[in-house]
């Protein structure tokens, strides 16, 4: 079986893995193995499950109500002062 070994500062792989507290700043090896074709497909439905919660730890819901109307707020806004 081949597979890729790296040691490599975790502050490179912050915008790509979710790294626990205990992890940040210091550094890591990475390992990536191969998955086999089972466990592929079924990754790929528990991605698909999980993709669309994914944002939500940026939403701000005191500012839910004012989405319906954001856009025909933000466009009378820049068009209106062009009168």
């Amino acid at each position: 079986m081949s597979y890729v070994r790296q040691i490599i500062d975790s502050e490179k792989l912050s915008g790509i893995i979710d790294l626990p507290a205990s992890l940040e700043h210091q550094i890591v090896e990475v390992l990536i193995l191969p998955l086999g074709a089972d466990s592929f497909a079924e990754h790929q439905r528990e991605s698909v499950k999980s993709a669309f919660g994914c944002l939500a730890r940026y939403a701000k819901p005191d500012l839910t109500e004012k989405e319906y109307d954001a856009w025909q707020n933000a466009a009378r806004d820049k068009y209106d002062a062009a009168r």
